[in-house]
Formats: structure tokens, sequence, C-alpha cells
């Protein structure tokens, strides 16, 4: 049974936010995100991907979205919405600098 454990409590749906800051030279970089049930990923309070419907997928699949974008030298802001509906769970966010 997967989910979060918390006591003897098994929570099989659950949100996840999490934010952070990167410091980056200037160029084009590409953002991938994989997820399974539903994802959203913001640059500076900026919807960049929009996967919040679980309905598009099949059961336990995890869709990888890319997308390519070009940065300022300097401190950016990032923000992940997940929501996992029970079963498999799946998230992964990826920054990677594109020559």
């Amino acid at each position: 049974m997967g989910g979060i454990k918390s006591n003897e409590k098994q929570l099989t749906q659950f949100l996840t936010i999490a934010q952070g800051t990167a410091d980056l030279e200037q160029g084009s970089y590409e953002i991938s995100l994989t997820w399974d049930d539903a994802g959203r990923v913001y640059i500076h309070d900026k919807l960049i991907v929009d996967e919040w419907n679980p309905s598009k997928y099949k059961f336990d699949e995890s869709p990888n979205k890319k997308v390519e974008i070009v940065f300022v030298k300097g401190t950016h802001k990032f923000r992940l919405s997940h929501v996992e509906l029970g079963g498999f769970a799946s998230l992964r966010l990826q920054l990677k600098k594109v020559n």
C-alpha cells in the first residue's frame, strides 16, 4: 500500500508543495517534470507547467513534460505542486542547462 505513513495511519491521498530558489547563469534551461497523478511548476509565481488533470492519463502512469526557458543571470524562485490520488506515486523535477 503506497502513500505517506503518519503514526499508525496510512494516507494514500496527499498534496505536495515545495518551493525554493536557484542561482542561475544566463542561458537556456530545460525544466522536466515527471508526476503521478497531477503536477504544476511555477517560476516567480508564473505557471510554467500545468498538468492538473489526472483524468488525461492512465492509472499509475508517470508522464513527463519538458519546457525550455531562458533565464537571466540571478536568483530565481521555483514552486511545485503535486497531488497523489492513491496507488503508485511519482514526482521528479529536474533543471538542466541546454548547450
